[in-house]
């Protein structure tokens, strides 16, 4: 059965290969091969329920930190330091040894390079 668009009226097709894109604290969220339907005309999309569930679980777990830890800035040399968990440096550096350290807003953002 086909649907009308509710943003234009026309016919919306049956689509398994839809995107959902979305941006959650200074990060976009991504996710591909979801079902539902979209407008021809305007592009709106309207997803079926197994995918709005994962959406929903997706989401949940992207905007949560998976490591969250609490450190005391201490002072080394004049500078102020943060000790960073090995799990963090693992999953930061990735085999490199130098990053990139600037801010976003409120954010810390590290990257190696």
């Amino acid at each position: 059965m086909r649907y009308a668009c509710q943003i234009c009226g026309a016919n919306v097709d049956e689509s398994s290969d839809l995107t959902f894109t979305a941006p959650i604290g200074g990060r976009t969220l991504v996710i591909v091969n979801l079902s539902g339907e979209i407008c021809p005309k305007c592009g709106e999309i309207y997803f079926d329920p197994e995918s709005d569930e994962n959406i929903d679980e997706i989401w949940q777990k992207f905007k949560q930190p998976s490591i969250v830890f609490e450190r005391k800035l201490t002072q080394s040399g004049g500078r102020r330091v943060v000790g960073i968990p090995i799990e963090i440096e693992n999953a930061i550096l990735k085999g490199k040894n130098n990053v990139k350290v600037w801010l976003e807003g409120e954010n810390i953002i590290v990257r190696p390079v």
